[in-house]
């Protein structure tokens, strides 16, 4: 409809506009052309309108798509399993870098990727709401393998006072589990794989699939964490930072 507006607006202007010219030659009335035009640019201006609006996105930020359903894609995006969330089968790995005492980024890199969910166990925490877990996991330049474990509703992630032990069980997606340890450093917040187990983990990262770990402390009970992390496409983002 808008279309037609404009094509019969533009035309009745030209029309007019030749109408007028002749007026002008012959010393005739100019004010019939001169309405007629105006008319028409009226007319051309509403197509163009109608044009405009029917190609703008509608309020929800997507055309075709009712704000119901934009909605219910938000809720989506944002749950686990979501199209942001790491549960998805596109989980994206990516490389960052450690900040200085500046908050600037340093030249020390890492691969990392979305939080994971997950859930825990702590003496410390009686309401079923605080067992809910994210997990950021990083793998550094030199193979280091970190986990940073945030509980719901907190900012920062799970610290000590002071360096303490873990045991870490790692399922594999072929079902075999693997038993290892790992360290909460207090100067980092991070749960880190120890030395002679990083290798292993690596290498089923580098493996792709989905690798579980179940982490329980040393040294309170009950304290644990259980968490699945997706590693399709990781094994590509390493070879192209760490170049093998």
């Amino acid at each position: 409809m808008g279309g037609l507006l404009t094509l019969i607006g533009a035309a009745g202007f030209i029309g007019y506009l030749i109408w007028l010219v002749v007026c002008i030659r012959n010393w005739d009335s100019k004010i019939p052309p001169v309405i007629g035009m105006l008319l028409s640019v009226v007319m051309l201006l509403g197509g163009l309108a109608w044009i405009s609006e029917a190609d703008r996105p509608k309020e929800n930020g997507s055309e075709g798509v009712s704000a119901e359903q934009e909605a219910l894609k938000e809720e989506t995006d944002a749950a686990p399993g979501g199209e942001n969330s790491s549960d998805d089968s596109q989980v994206i790995w990516y490389v960052d870098y450690y900040l200085d005492n500046f908050q600037q980024p340093t030249d020390e890199w890492y691969i990392t990727a979305p939080a994971f969910p997950g859930t825990s166990d702590r003496a410390d925490r009686n309401d079923p709401a605080d067992k809910d877990l994210s997990v950021v996991v990083r793998v550094n330049r030199y193979d280091e393998i970190a986990f940073v474990l945030y509980m719901k509703n907190v900012n920062a992630p799970l610290s000590t006072r002071e360096d303490e032990p873990y045991y870490i069980t790692m399922r594999t997606p072929d079902g075999v589990d693997h038993s290892m340890s790992g360290t909460m450093y207090s100067s980092e917040r991070h749960l880190c794989i120890d030395v002679e187990y990083k290798s292993a983990v690596l290498d089923a990262m580098r493996s792709g699939g989905t690798i579980s770990f179940y982490i329980e402390s040393a040294v309170f009970q009950p304290e644990n964490y259980l968490f699945s992390i997706d590693t399709d496409g990781f094994d590509s983002v390493y070879q192209s930072q760490a170049g093998g």
